[in-house]
């Protein structure tokens, strides 16, 4: 596996490349809305799994966990197999069900799998009630929400440079996946969720 970016270099480096291009970067979220590996909340604390050094610590000491994953993940060259070289355990073969992204938080949720890939900012993560284990080793890439506009447009706005700032600084991982929920669970429209956010924040 190559070498991974630190995420305050990648930023720097994208931001760089872009200003060449008219786009200009703004100050990142701490939302990051990269891969995860969850499990239920109850089932985690029974368990005493919090990071994914744990889950490894309990496959490794003879317990079969089940895991699901999206089809994606499990091929790709930066998936399912170097993260397990890395944290050096393995779910084996028969222990792994290749679904959709989409059956992938029902089946955790109902109990058919014990763990499941998801992405961290999913709406589903507080509605099921599931827990995403520490990354602690770092595997996953960093995928921060970031403001990006246009150079001509902020030099004709140049208060959107705050605006968009002040923005940034109120996303994290469970502020974008409560958001989410409202809107991939409870129903509401995008619009009004986002409306209600940026009033609640003296943003409108």
């Amino acid at each position: 596996m190559s070498e991974r970016l630190d995420p305050e270099e990648t930023y720097a480096r994208v931001k760089e490349l872009d200003a060449e291009i008219g786009l200009v970067w703004l100050e990142p979220s701490n939302a990051n809305n990269t891969y995860g590996l969850a499990m239920r909340e109850e089932d985690a604390e029974e368990r005493g799994i919090a990071t994914i050094s744990d889950l490894a610590a309990a496959i490794n000491d003879g317990e079969e966990l089940t895991l699901a994953s999206n089809v994606e993940f499990y091929a790709r060259d930066d998936g399912l197999r170097p993260l397990q070289e890395m944290y050096e355990f393995e779910f084996g073969h028969s222990n792994v069900s290749r679904m959709d992204t989409g059956l992938t938080y029902p089946a955790l949720r109902d109990g058919e799998v014990d763990v499941s890939v998801v992405f961290a900012t999913d709406g589903r993560i507080p509605a099921f009630d599931l827990r995403v284990l520490q990354d602690d080793l770092n595997y996953f890439p960093a995928y921060a929400l970031t403001p990006v506009i246009r150079a001509e447009t902020l030099e004709e706005f140049p208060e959107l440079e705050e605006q968009l700032n002040a923005l940034s600084a109120l996303l994290d991982d469970a502020t974008m996946a409560g958001l989410n929920a409202r809107v991939d669970v409870e129903r509401e429209t995008i619009e009004h969720v986002a409306e209600a956010f940026l009033e609640e924040h003296d943003l409108l």
